[in-house]
């Protein structure tokens, strides 16, 4: 499961403020680069993950290990909601 990535379409169209609340969202305080969400699916695609089964590999900064993974998103609807 990727988590946020600093993709060019991203870069285009995210706010400062948007970006800043994404990356305080994860543990590590910042957006993946593309290449480190590719490095474990070319892993998956290869026979080195072949007796791999029923996982989920999570590439996501440790966003799902905040208290609220959503916080980021909640945060920036209700400033829009204002």
């Amino acid at each position: 499961m990727p988590g946020f990535t600093l993709t060019p379409a991203v870069k285009q169209t995210i706010s400062p403020e948007e970006l800043s609340m994404n990356t305080q969202a994860t543990l590590l305080r910042r957006a993946a680069m593309p290449e480190e969400i590719a490095r474990p699916i070319v892993f998956l695609a290869s026979s080195a993950a072949s007796y791999m089964t029923a996982t989920t590999i999570e590439v996501s900064g440790g966003r799902s290990m905040t208290l609220n993974p959503s916080f980021a998103y909640d945060r920036l609807a209700a400033a829009e909601n204002r």
